[in-house]
């Protein structure tokens, strides 16, 4: 059997001892000692939160915003389709009273032609008749002459 040394033994374990102290002395005196570290460390902390809130308010900032302009946008497309509806109806509205235009111009000419034929035909019956009337008349003076000129003589 091998002899037991317990000076070795309580060597090892107060060295062991005096490491685990030191090392807790470090640790408490690095850590729990220094409050600027501490107040640092609370600091950031709360910096961090800050910064999280914030982002967080202005993700839901951006959701409303999105949400918004998405109605925005279905709103204004609703109103584009609306107008082009509009403006169809008033290109088929435009192109209607342009083929009543062109109606109206070509019945016009024509009743323009219309009316220049019967002016002619009016100034020729016109001209017939003054001539006839022209002639009527020379014919009554002849016959009035003619018969002045036969009461003249006659007596």
């Amino acid at each position: 059997m091998i002899p037991f040394d317990f000076t070795l033994i309580t060597l090892l374990f107060f060295e062991k001892f005096v490491l685990l102290l030191k090392s807790k002395y470090f640790v408490t005196v690095f850590f729990y000692n220094r409050p600027s570290i501490v107040e640092e460390k609370k600091h950031h902390n709360k910096t961090i939160g800050e910064q999280l809130e914030n982002t967080e308010k202005a993700r839901q900032v951006t959701e409303n915003r999105c949400v918004t302009l998405d109605q925005k946008l279905t709103r204004k497309d609703t109103e584009l389709e609306l107008k082009d509806q509009k403006l169809k109806l008033l290109q088929n509205q435009l192109e209607t009273l342009i083929n009543e235009l062109i109606h109206v111009k070509a019945s016009i000419k024509a009743s323009s032609k219309n009316d220049e034929q019967m002016i002619e035909n009016l100034q020729e019956q016109c001209d017939q008749w003054k001539t006839k009337f022209e002639t009527t008349c020379e014919d009554l003076a002849k016959k009035k002459k003619l018969a002045f000129f036969k009461e003249f003589f006659l007596f």
